[in-house]
Parts: structure tokens; sequence; C-alpha cells
């Protein structure tokens, strides 16, 4: 609302430029592998109201696959009308940060599980965070909020992750579905859940 940008990405720099108040001042991995980082410029671009890595000491933000159309590093950042923002992501880190109470509080397994998070407008604090995955492989591509204010986030699997409860409950098969998750903006709950795919390769890449 103050024209002010905030900025998701990924980077291997061990020296990204971060707040003073910064919610993580380093990388949590020190082999050059990716961080997710989350800026917050002000309008003119002159000022740094916040920057923070956000990771573990795995990879963070970067999809295994597919790599065509740009997902390697594909997410998603929205706001609310508070400044805080929301971030949907990948990562392959068991010890990512994430936030008491909220969906699931520990990593999955697989090669990736999906995360999304919220974090305060200066980008000191996580209000919350989530993993969402299992065993199989996950990525997060998008997200978007609905009417209700609740989250939509979709992305891709490798396997069937969860119970669904939807259009789709089962895995279809191939080398991987798409998902659609309907998530609480505090992200303790998944409402409603579908697969979509069939028994070839699907990806869900944007939601709206």
């Amino acid at each position: 609302s103050s024209e002010e940008l905030y900025i998701y990405g990924t980077t291997k720099s061990l020296d990204f430029p971060v707040s003073d108040d910064a919610y993580q001042d380093a990388s949590a991995d020190d082999t050059f592998e990716n961080d997710i980082f989350v800026m917050h410029l002000s309008a003119d671009g002159g000022a740094l109201i916040g920057s923070t890595y956000l990771g573990g000491s795995g990879e963070d933000g970067h999809n295994l696959e597919p790599s065509e159309y740009g997902t390697e590093r594909r997410g998603e950042i929205l706001l609310d009308e508070d400044g805080n923002c929301y971030i949907t992501s990948t990562t392959a880190s068991a010890d990512f940060p994430t936030t008491a109470g909220v969906h699931q509080e520990t990593y999955g397994g697989g090669d990736r599980d999906v995360v999304v998070f919220s974090m305060n407008e200066d980008l000191s604090d996580l209000n919350w965070s989530t993993y969402i995955g299992s065993s199989t492989n996950e990525i997060g591509l998008s997200m978007h909020f609905d009417e209700s204010g609740l989250l939509l986030i979709n992305g891709a699997t490798s396997g069937e992750f969860m119970t669904m409860s939807g259009y789709q409950t089962t895995y279809q098969g191939g080398i991987s579905d798409g998902f659609i998750l309907q998530l609480t903006a505090d992200g303790t709950t998944i409402e409603n859940s579908s697969y979509w795919g069939t028994a070839d390769e699907d990806l869900i890449y944007l939601i709206e």
C-alpha cells in the first residue's frame, strides 16, 4: 500500500546484504548451496527496510525437477494489508526453521518438502512456518489468497504424500501429480486438498 517492494529469491552468496535485525543474518550452509532470501525495499529503492536469509543446512528454494519454464527457482510471495509477507517454496533442509503449532513442524523426508511461511514487515521475525511433505518429493510453486482469506497452495509431488479431501483423493501415477491445498492463513490447518493428475507427468505452476 506504500508502493514498497518485497522480493523473494534464492542466493548462493555468503555475503548477501541483510538488515541489522534480520531474522537470519547468515547462511546456515557454508557450501554455497541455495538459500532463500526475502527483501523489503523502500518505494524509491534507496532504503533497505528488511532483508534476511531463510534456510537450513541443506538446499533451499531449489526445485529438483522440472527445469523447464524457469521452474527450478520458482516460488511465490504475497502480502496482506498489514505488510506481512507469505511465501511458498521448497527445501531439502531437515532443520529449516518452523514454528510451534503449525500443520507440520518436522521434515517429511524425501529429497524435497514444500515450505510455507509468513514474516513480519521488517523481516526480523517469523510469524509462522510449516513444512508440507512426506517421504516422497514435493515442490511448492505458487499460491494465492482466496476470498475467505485462506491460502491456496499448488505444486507437484512424486507420490502420495497426504490424505486428500477433494476431487482426486489418490495419487494418479506417472512422474508427478499436481496438487492444490487450502491452508489457513496462520499455517495450522489444511482445510481442503486435491491431487490433480493423470498417469503421465503433471504439475500445477500457477493458481489464481
